[in-house]
Protein backbone atom coordinates (compact mmCIF):
# COMPACT_ATOMS: atom_id res chain seq x y z
CA UNK A 1 0.00 0.00 0.00
CA UNK A 2 1.28 3.44 -0.90
CA UNK A 3 0.10 6.13 1.48
CA UNK A 4 -1.12 9.48 0.24
CA UNK A 5 1.26 12.12 1.48
CA UNK A 6 -0.72 15.34 1.38
CA UNK A 7 -4.32 16.18 1.93
CA UNK A 8 -7.20 18.10 3.37
CA UNK A 9 -10.21 15.82 3.06
CA UNK A 10 -9.28 12.63 4.90
CA UNK A 11 -11.44 10.71 7.38
CA UNK A 12 -11.00 8.15 10.17
CA UNK A 13 -9.04 8.07 13.43
CA UNK A 14 -7.01 11.06 14.64
CA UNK A 15 -3.63 9.52 13.86
CA UNK A 16 -4.90 7.95 10.63
CA UNK A 17 -6.29 11.32 9.52
CA UNK A 18 -2.99 13.06 10.21
CA UNK A 19 -0.94 10.37 8.49
CA UNK A 20 -3.11 10.51 5.36
CA UNK A 21 -3.02 14.27 5.23
CA UNK A 22 -5.23 16.10 7.74
CA UNK A 23 -3.72 19.58 8.09
CA UNK A 24 -6.11 21.07 10.66
CA UNK A 25 -6.56 19.57 14.13
CA UNK A 26 -8.87 21.03 16.77
CA UNK A 27 -7.20 21.04 20.15
CA UNK A 28 -9.28 21.15 23.32
CA UNK A 29 -7.09 22.17 26.22
CA UNK A 30 -6.75 24.61 29.11
CA UNK A 31 -3.36 25.54 27.64
CA UNK A 32 -5.36 27.96 25.49
CA UNK A 33 -6.11 31.04 27.53
CA UNK A 34 -6.65 29.11 30.76
CA UNK A 35 -9.92 27.59 29.53
CA UNK A 36 -10.99 24.35 27.93
CA UNK A 37 -11.89 25.45 24.42
CA UNK A 38 -11.45 24.42 20.79
CA UNK A 39 -8.71 25.95 18.68
CA UNK A 40 -7.56 24.97 15.19
CA UNK A 41 -3.96 23.81 14.91
CA UNK A 42 -1.78 23.40 11.83
CA UNK A 43 -0.52 19.83 11.63
CA UNK A 44 2.89 18.98 10.20
CA UNK A 45 4.72 15.73 9.51
CA UNK A 46 7.41 14.44 7.15
CA UNK A 47 5.06 14.68 4.17
CA UNK A 48 3.73 18.11 5.10
CA UNK A 49 6.73 20.14 6.21
CA UNK A 50 6.26 23.39 8.15
CA UNK A 51 7.14 26.61 6.28
CA UNK A 52 10.43 26.93 8.17
CA UNK A 53 11.48 23.31 8.53
CA UNK A 54 14.50 22.75 10.77
CA UNK A 55 16.76 19.73 11.00
CA UNK A 56 16.79 20.03 14.77
CA UNK A 57 14.70 21.73 17.46
CA UNK A 58 16.53 22.72 20.64
CA UNK A 59 14.29 23.33 23.62
CA UNK A 60 14.97 24.08 27.32
CA UNK A 61 12.99 22.06 29.83
CA UNK A 62 11.36 25.15 31.37
CA UNK A 63 9.09 25.59 28.32
CA UNK A 64 7.59 22.10 28.71
CA UNK A 65 4.21 21.62 30.37
CA UNK A 66 1.62 18.92 31.02
CA UNK A 67 -0.43 17.87 27.99
CA UNK A 68 -4.17 18.23 28.54
CA UNK A 69 -7.46 17.65 26.75
CA UNK A 70 -7.35 15.82 23.43
CA UNK A 71 -3.71 16.77 22.87
CA UNK A 72 -2.92 13.37 24.39
CA UNK A 73 -4.87 11.73 21.53
CA UNK A 74 -2.87 13.53 18.88
CA UNK A 75 0.04 11.08 18.89
CA UNK A 76 -0.09 7.43 17.89
CA UNK A 77 0.80 4.55 20.18
CA UNK A 78 4.56 4.19 19.94
CA UNK A 79 5.12 7.95 20.31
CA UNK A 80 4.51 10.31 23.23
CA UNK A 81 2.82 13.72 23.37
CA UNK A 82 5.09 16.53 24.55
CA UNK A 83 3.52 19.98 25.07
CA UNK A 84 5.00 23.45 25.48
CA UNK A 85 3.82 26.59 27.23
CA UNK A 86 2.92 28.25 23.89
CA UNK A 87 0.53 25.38 23.09
CA UNK A 88 2.70 23.45 20.60
CA UNK A 89 2.29 19.66 20.67
CA UNK A 90 5.10 17.33 19.56
CA UNK A 91 4.95 13.56 19.07
CA UNK A 92 8.32 12.09 20.04
CA UNK A 93 10.08 8.74 20.32
CA UNK A 94 13.53 7.80 21.53
CA UNK A 95 16.26 7.66 18.91
CA UNK A 96 16.92 4.04 19.90
CA UNK A 97 13.49 3.20 18.44
CA UNK A 98 14.23 5.00 15.17
CA UNK A 99 15.50 2.89 12.27
CA UNK A 100 16.13 3.71 8.58
CA UNK A 101 12.91 3.88 6.56
CA UNK A 102 12.37 1.50 3.67
CA UNK A 103 11.36 4.24 1.19
CA UNK A 104 12.13 7.64 2.72
CA UNK A 105 15.65 9.00 3.22
CA UNK A 106 15.24 9.47 6.95
CA UNK A 107 14.60 7.49 10.12
CA UNK A 108 11.25 5.93 11.01
CA UNK A 109 9.55 4.73 14.18
CA UNK A 110 6.81 2.12 14.29
CA UNK A 111 3.45 3.57 15.36
CA UNK A 112 0.23 1.68 16.06
CA UNK A 113 -3.29 2.80 15.17
CA UNK A 114 -6.66 1.22 15.92
CA UNK A 115 -8.67 -0.06 12.96
CA UNK A 116 -12.40 0.04 13.77
CA UNK A 117 -13.02 0.43 10.04
CA UNK A 118 -11.37 -2.43 8.16
CA UNK A 119 -11.94 -0.53 4.90
CA UNK A 120 -9.61 2.25 6.05
CA UNK A 121 -6.79 2.35 3.47
CA UNK A 122 -4.22 2.23 6.27
CA UNK A 123 -5.75 -1.00 7.59
CA UNK A 124 -6.12 -2.93 4.35
CA UNK A 125 -3.26 -5.34 5.04
CA UNK A 126 -4.61 -6.64 8.35
CA UNK A 127 -5.16 -10.36 8.73
CA UNK A 128 -8.40 -11.76 10.13
CA UNK A 129 -8.80 -11.03 13.83
CA UNK A 130 -6.37 -8.09 13.90
CA UNK A 131 -7.77 -4.73 14.96
CA UNK A 132 -4.60 -2.61 14.94
CA UNK A 133 -2.12 -1.65 12.24
CA UNK A 134 1.58 -0.96 12.74
CA UNK A 135 2.98 1.64 10.36
CA UNK A 136 6.46 3.13 9.89
CA UNK A 137 6.25 6.89 10.49
CA UNK A 138 9.20 9.07 9.34
CA UNK A 139 10.91 11.53 11.66
CA UNK A 140 10.03 15.09 10.72
CA UNK A 141 12.93 16.51 12.72
CA UNK A 142 14.93 15.88 15.88
CA UNK A 143 14.27 17.40 19.30
CA UNK A 144 17.14 18.12 21.68
CA UNK A 145 16.18 18.88 25.27
CA UNK A 146 18.07 19.05 28.57
CA UNK A 147 15.78 16.63 30.41
CA UNK A 148 15.03 12.91 30.22
CA UNK A 149 11.49 12.96 28.80
CA UNK A 150 10.95 9.23 28.30
CA UNK A 151 12.86 7.72 31.23
CA UNK A 152 15.77 6.52 29.13
CA UNK A 153 18.18 4.37 31.11
CA UNK A 154 21.29 5.62 29.33
CA UNK A 155 22.32 8.72 27.41
CA UNK A 156 25.94 7.77 26.69
CA UNK A 157 27.15 10.45 29.08
CA UNK A 158 25.59 13.36 27.14
CA UNK A 159 24.02 16.29 28.97
CA UNK A 160 21.18 16.59 26.44
CA UNK A 161 18.66 14.03 25.20
CA UNK A 162 17.69 13.69 21.55
CA UNK A 163 14.32 12.47 20.24
CA UNK A 164 12.67 11.75 16.90
CA UNK A 165 9.70 14.07 16.22
CA UNK A 166 7.09 12.42 13.99
CA UNK A 167 4.31 15.02 14.19
CA UNK A 168 3.98 18.65 15.19
CA UNK A 169 0.85 20.70 15.94
CA UNK A 170 1.30 24.48 15.93
CA UNK A 171 -1.42 26.92 16.92
CA UNK A 172 -3.07 28.36 13.83
CA UNK A 173 -4.54 31.82 13.33
CA UNK A 174 -7.33 33.04 15.58
CA UNK A 175 -10.32 32.15 13.42
CA UNK A 176 -13.54 33.95 14.19
CA UNK A 177 -16.63 31.98 15.19
CA UNK A 178 -19.12 31.41 12.39
CA UNK A 179 -22.33 33.43 12.29
CA UNK A 180 -25.66 32.22 10.91
CA UNK A 181 -24.82 33.99 7.66
CA UNK A 182 -21.61 31.98 7.34
CA UNK A 183 -23.54 28.72 7.65
CA UNK A 184 -25.89 29.51 4.74
CA UNK A 185 -24.92 27.19 1.93
CA UNK A 186 -23.42 24.44 4.07
CA UNK A 187 -26.27 22.11 3.07
CA UNK A 188 -26.18 22.83 -0.67
CA UNK A 189 -25.60 19.98 -3.09
CA UNK A 190 -25.23 19.38 -6.83
CA UNK A 191 -28.90 20.17 -7.48
CA UNK A 192 -28.42 23.72 -6.22
CA UNK A 193 -25.35 24.13 -8.42
CA UNK A 194 -27.24 22.97 -11.50
CA UNK A 195 -29.99 25.43 -10.56
CA UNK A 196 -27.47 28.30 -10.64
CA UNK A 197 -26.22 28.66 -7.05
CA UNK A 198 -22.44 29.05 -7.13
CA UNK A 199 -21.53 29.98 -3.54
CA UNK A 200 -20.91 27.00 -1.31
CA UNK A 201 -19.62 26.62 2.25
CA UNK A 202 -17.76 23.39 2.94
CA UNK A 203 -17.37 22.18 6.52
CA UNK A 204 -14.26 20.09 7.24
CA UNK A 205 -13.04 19.34 10.77
CA UNK A 206 -15.23 22.06 12.28
CA UNK A 207 -13.92 24.73 9.91
CA UNK A 208 -16.32 26.34 7.44
CA UNK A 209 -14.56 27.23 4.19
CA UNK A 210 -16.25 29.40 1.53
CA UNK A 211 -16.03 27.98 -1.99
CA UNK A 212 -16.74 29.36 -5.45
CA UNK A 213 -18.29 26.83 -7.84
CA UNK A 214 -17.72 26.80 -11.61
CA UNK A 215 -19.28 24.83 -14.46
CA UNK A 216 -20.31 25.22 -18.10
CA UNK A 217 -22.84 27.94 -17.26
CA UNK A 218 -20.35 29.75 -15.05
CA UNK A 219 -16.86 29.23 -16.48
CA UNK A 220 -13.79 30.72 -14.86
CA UNK A 221 -13.13 34.15 -16.32
CA UNK A 222 -9.39 34.46 -15.70
CA UNK A 223 -7.19 33.96 -18.74
CA UNK A 224 -5.41 30.66 -18.92
CA UNK A 225 -7.58 29.16 -16.21
CA UNK A 226 -9.38 25.87 -16.35
CA UNK A 227 -12.55 27.22 -17.95
CA UNK A 228 -12.79 26.00 -21.53
CA UNK A 229 -9.25 24.68 -21.49
CA UNK A 230 -7.23 21.60 -20.76
CA UNK A 231 -5.03 21.31 -17.68
CA UNK A 232 -2.44 18.76 -16.63
CA UNK A 233 -1.95 17.46 -13.11
CA UNK A 234 0.24 14.73 -11.57
CA UNK A 235 -1.60 11.89 -9.88
CA UNK A 236 0.13 12.45 -6.53
CA UNK A 237 -1.84 15.70 -6.16
CA UNK A 238 -5.11 13.74 -6.14
CA UNK A 239 -6.66 12.69 -2.82
CA UNK A 240 -10.00 11.26 -1.74
CA UNK A 241 -12.78 13.53 -0.46
CA UNK A 242 -14.76 13.58 2.76
CA UNK A 243 -18.50 13.07 2.36
CA UNK A 244 -19.29 16.79 2.68
CA UNK A 245 -17.18 17.52 -0.38
CA UNK A 246 -18.77 14.81 -2.51
CA UNK A 247 -22.23 16.42 -2.44
CA UNK A 248 -21.29 19.05 -5.00
CA UNK A 249 -20.95 16.39 -7.73
CA UNK A 250 -23.99 15.12 -9.63
CA UNK A 251 -23.95 11.39 -10.39
CA UNK A 252 -22.18 9.76 -12.16
CA UNK A 253 -19.44 12.42 -11.84
CA UNK A 254 -16.72 11.27 -9.45
CA UNK A 255 -15.70 13.70 -6.68
CA UNK A 256 -11.92 14.05 -6.56
CA UNK A 257 -10.09 16.46 -4.27
CA UNK A 258 -6.61 17.91 -4.60
CA UNK A 259 -3.87 18.93 -2.20
CA UNK A 260 -4.82 22.53 -3.03
CA UNK A 261 -8.27 21.95 -1.45
CA UNK A 262 -10.07 21.99 -4.81
CA UNK A 263 -13.03 19.71 -5.46
CA UNK A 264 -13.39 18.41 -9.02
CA UNK A 265 -16.31 16.42 -10.43
CA UNK A 266 -14.87 14.15 -13.13
CA UNK A 267 -15.83 11.48 -15.61
CA UNK A 268 -13.57 9.62 -18.02
CA UNK A 269 -13.69 11.11 -21.52
CA UNK A 270 -14.56 7.73 -22.99
CA UNK A 271 -17.88 7.89 -21.10
CA UNK A 272 -18.86 11.27 -22.59
CA UNK A 273 -20.79 11.98 -25.77
CA UNK A 274 -21.22 15.04 -27.94
CA UNK A 275 -24.42 16.94 -27.15
CA UNK A 276 -25.70 19.39 -29.75
CA UNK A 277 -27.41 21.68 -27.24
CA UNK A 278 -24.10 22.71 -25.64
CA UNK A 279 -21.86 22.08 -28.65
CA UNK A 280 -19.43 20.11 -26.50
CA UNK A 281 -19.07 16.73 -24.85
CA UNK A 282 -21.52 15.88 -22.07
CA UNK A 283 -22.10 13.35 -19.31
CA UNK A 284 -25.54 11.78 -18.97
CA UNK A 285 -26.90 12.18 -15.45
CA UNK A 286 -30.13 10.92 -13.89
CA UNK A 287 -31.52 13.43 -11.38
CA UNK A 288 -34.53 13.37 -9.03
CA UNK A 289 -37.44 15.74 -9.63
CA UNK A 290 -38.10 16.54 -5.98
CA UNK A 291 -37.30 20.04 -4.72
CA UNK A 292 -33.62 20.68 -4.01
CA UNK A 293 -32.54 22.24 -0.73
CA UNK A 294 -33.12 26.00 -0.57
CA UNK A 295 -34.93 26.08 -3.91
CA UNK A 296 -38.29 27.82 -4.04
CA UNK A 297 -39.67 25.76 -6.92
CA UNK A 298 -41.96 22.84 -6.15
CA UNK A 299 -40.02 20.80 -8.68
CA UNK A 300 -36.38 21.02 -9.64
CA UNK A 301 -35.79 23.33 -12.66
CA UNK A 302 -34.47 20.50 -14.83
CA UNK A 303 -37.84 18.78 -14.54
CA UNK A 304 -39.87 21.79 -15.72
CA UNK A 305 -41.68 21.47 -19.05
CA UNK A 306 -40.93 17.76 -19.19
CA UNK A 307 -43.47 15.32 -20.53
CA UNK A 308 -44.46 12.22 -18.61
CA UNK A 309 -42.64 10.17 -21.24
CA UNK A 310 -39.38 12.01 -20.49
CA UNK A 311 -39.64 11.27 -16.77
CA UNK A 312 -39.42 7.82 -15.23
CA UNK A 313 -39.76 6.16 -11.85
CA UNK A 314 -36.67 5.23 -9.84
CA UNK A 315 -36.73 4.24 -6.16
CA UNK A 316 -40.34 5.38 -5.98
CA UNK A 317 -39.57 8.92 -7.21
CA UNK A 318 -39.74 10.65 -10.55
CA UNK A 319 -36.40 11.19 -12.27
CA UNK A 320 -35.24 12.74 -15.50
CA UNK A 321 -32.08 12.29 -17.57
CA UNK A 322 -30.09 15.50 -18.15
CA UNK A 323 -26.87 16.33 -19.96
CA UNK A 324 -24.05 17.84 -17.88
CA UNK A 325 -21.63 19.58 -20.25
CA UNK A 326 -17.86 19.38 -19.78
CA UNK A 327 -16.58 22.89 -19.27
CA UNK A 328 -12.95 21.73 -19.26
CA UNK A 329 -10.77 18.65 -19.65
CA UNK A 330 -8.04 17.50 -17.30
CA UNK A 331 -5.15 15.13 -17.97
CA UNK A 332 -3.76 13.26 -14.97
CA UNK A 333 -0.24 11.95 -15.51
CA UNK A 334 1.02 8.89 -13.66
CA UNK A 335 3.50 6.05 -13.95
CA UNK A 336 0.75 3.61 -12.95
CA UNK A 337 -0.27 1.47 -15.94
CA UNK A 338 -3.82 1.21 -14.60
CA UNK A 339 -5.78 3.82 -12.65
CA UNK A 340 -9.55 3.54 -12.19
CA UNK A 341 -11.02 6.81 -10.96
CA UNK A 342 -14.31 5.17 -9.93
CA UNK A 343 -12.38 2.83 -7.61
CA UNK A 344 -10.01 5.42 -6.12
CA UNK A 345 -10.16 5.41 -2.29
CA UNK A 346 -7.24 7.66 -1.39
CA UNK A 347 -4.39 5.17 -1.74
CA UNK A 348 -2.42 4.03 -4.76
CA UNK A 349 -1.41 0.41 -5.46
CA UNK A 350 2.13 -0.44 -4.44
CA UNK A 351 4.72 -1.99 -6.70
CA UNK A 352 2.95 -1.24 -10.00
CA UNK A 353 4.96 1.80 -11.04
CA UNK A 354 6.38 1.92 -14.54
CA UNK A 355 9.11 4.02 -16.15
CA UNK A 356 6.52 5.09 -18.73
CA UNK A 357 4.17 8.03 -18.09
CA UNK A 358 0.50 7.27 -18.66
CA UNK A 359 -2.06 9.97 -19.42
CA UNK A 360 -5.58 9.66 -18.02
CA UNK A 361 -8.06 12.16 -19.47
CA UNK A 362 -11.26 13.31 -17.81
CA UNK A 363 -14.20 15.63 -18.37
CA UNK A 364 -14.61 18.30 -15.67
CA UNK A 365 -18.31 18.88 -15.03
CA UNK A 366 -18.00 20.97 -11.88
CA UNK A 367 -15.11 22.63 -10.09
CA UNK A 368 -15.15 24.13 -6.57
CA UNK A 369 -12.27 26.38 -5.50
CA UNK A 370 -11.71 27.58 -1.91
CA UNK A 371 -11.82 31.27 -1.08
CA UNK A 372 -9.25 33.14 1.02
CA UNK A 373 -8.29 31.48 4.29
CA UNK A 374 -9.15 34.77 6.03
CA UNK A 375 -12.82 34.15 5.19
CA UNK A 376 -12.90 30.74 6.91
CA UNK A 377 -14.55 30.52 10.32
CA UNK A 378 -14.78 28.10 13.22
CA UNK A 379 -18.10 26.30 13.69
CA UNK A 380 -18.82 26.23 17.40
CA UNK A 381 -21.15 23.64 18.87
CA UNK A 382 -23.51 25.63 21.13
CA UNK A 383 -24.09 22.50 23.20
CA UNK A 384 -20.40 22.28 24.09
CA UNK A 385 -19.77 24.34 27.26
CA UNK A 386 -16.63 26.38 27.77
CA UNK A 387 -15.39 25.40 31.22
CA UNK A 388 -13.14 27.46 33.46
CA UNK A 389 -10.34 25.31 34.85
CA UNK A 390 -9.67 25.08 38.54
CA UNK A 391 -6.51 26.69 39.78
Amino acid sequence: MQQKKRGFFSGGSTFGNILTGMMIYHLTSSLIGGMFRHKPYNVYNYYNMPPEAKQEIKMPSNVLTLCEGNSTNFCAQGTTSICTTNGTVLCVATMTNAVPCAEEKTLCVNATMSCPDKNDPLCQNLTKGEDKATLPVPCLTNLTVDVNLLNETSNNGNADYKYCVTQLAVAGPEYRNCTEKDLVGTTLDYRNVIAGMYSWNLTVWGMVHPYAVFNYDRPMASAGSMGGGDIVMPLDMVISCVENATKVCAPPLVPICTAYKEVMCLETLTETKYCERFNTTCVRSVLPCDAADHLQDTNSPWCSNRTEEEMFEKDGKKHVAVQIPCFANITVNSNLPSFQIHEFNGTLPEGQNSSYTYHYRYCVGTLAIPGPESEACLQVDPAAPVLQTSS
